[in-house]
């Protein structure tokens, strides 16, 4: 399996401006939660697959709209 650096992902998805409580809303964790994940703990699958998605709607759309 693919190993994805989760740590990389969520501060991405903080520098489009989306605040730790909505990502982690979008997730369905804690807040704590996603803390732990920032420190490089390792989320579990469902959680991972949501942040791969999230990444992909939030920051590839920031991307997108730099070169628009």
């Amino acid at each position: 399996s693919m190993t994805h650096d989760w740590q990389k992902l969520v501060s991405e998805i903080s520098a489009t401006g989306m605040s730790d409580y909505k990502i982690a809303q979008c997730l369905g964790i804690h807040h704590l939660q996603l803390h732990r994940i920032k420190l490089g703990s390792e989320p579990k699958h469902s959680v991972g697959e949501l942040l791969l998605a999230l990444h992909r709607l939030m920051v590839t759309r920031e991307t997108v709209q730099m070169y628009m």
